[in-house]
């Protein structure tokens, strides 16, 4: 700690704190000397450059032997009061459930594993983004995806723009895309309905299952994000949560760790259903008019201008 002289000198208590303070100005300081010595700036969209920034960055803000990090606007040292991840997922789930009066018949629900989060961490000594994910929200996303597939297998569409698109209004631009599926956009908007409407109930019955009182550890790296290296957590009840703290992650997942052929034989069950009930629905939905699309309320969506600036294709 070159900024800070007396960093060392702190426990590993003390030093976990400082680095979960804000220090506008050592901050900066530690910033620019990472940029400086990456040959960085702030136009610079070299993906290398910025996963080494994080790479040096992680033991600046990461904290435990592992430097662990949430990829959370909320990094600061008030997570310090959770002291494991069931805490931290039931002030989520709290928060979650409070009154809204833009949906004022919401469903109440009692407590259940809402984890759904990116971190970072080293393990064995390297670095690794993670995806943390309740069990019941992998198998979620998994099921989305197949959906996406078979949608593209069987009602393959092109997103063109619509007699709107880019309009300019106050406050920003008109985002107006519309599917084209070829003259089968009846079909399409049926078969979408459908899968939401079934993946949702799938989660929705599941979020209180609680399988396994494990976590299941896969290396995912180079799958995604121009081949980070990447693992996802995945966990199995929301009671192994209380097993868990941000300072000894790495170690106290590793004290669960379940075969993951488990959860994958889960999620591929699951699919594997939803696969079957989408040929047997879409067997009736050919049987309707293809291109005739339902009357439904229309969202007009606008975007700021500058929205998009700095996103990598």
């Amino acid at each position: 700690m070159r900024h800070h002289n007396d960093f060392f000198k702190l426990t590993e208590e003390e030093q976990d704190i400082f680095k979960l303070q804000e220090h506008d100005d050592l901050d900066d300081k530690i910033e620019a000397f990472i940029n400086k010595e990456l040959g960085l700036n702030d136009d610079d969209k070299d993906h290398y450059k910025l996963l080494e920034y994080n790479k040096i960055n992680l033991h600046y803000i990461g904290i435990g032997p592992n430097y662990f990090m949430l990829n959370e606007f909320g990094w600061k040292q008030e997570v310090l009061k959770y002291k494991n991840f069931y805490e931290y997922n039931e002030a989520n789930h709290n928060f979650q459930e409070e009154p809204d009066e833009n949906f004022p018949n919401k469903t109440p629900h009692s407590l259940f594993n809402r984890l759904n989060d990116w971190a970072r961490t080293e393990i064995d000594g390297g670095f690794f983004y993670l995806n943390l994910y309740s069990y019941q929200i992998w198998v979620h996303y998994a099921l989305e995806e197949a959906q996406t597939d078979w949608i593209d297998e069987h009602i393959p569409y092109d997103l063109v723009d619509g007699p709107n698109n880019g309009k300019k209004e106050e406050g920003g631009y008109v985002w107006d895309m519309r599917r084209d599926a070829h003259g089968k956009e009846g079909w399409l908007e049926q078969m979408q309905d459908f899968g939401y409407k079934w993946v949702g109930e799938f989660y929705d019955n599941s979020i209180y299952d609680e399988k396994w009182n494990m976590v299941f550890i896969n290396d995912t790296s180079g799958e995604d994000y121009d081949g980070d290296p990447n693992k996802e957590y995945i966990f199995g009840s929301v009671d192994c949560l209380k097993n868990i703290s941000f300072k000894t992650f790495v170690d106290d997942c590793k004290k669960l760790q379940g075969d993951s052929k488990l959860a994958y034989q889960f999620r591929d069950q699951a699919i594997e259903e939803f696969i079957a009930v989408l040929d047997k629905e879409f067997i009736e939905v050919q049987k309707t008019a293809p291109n005739v699309v339902k009357l439904k309320k229309k969202m007009k969506v606008k975007v700021a201008e500058g929205a998009f600036d700095g996103l990598v294709d």
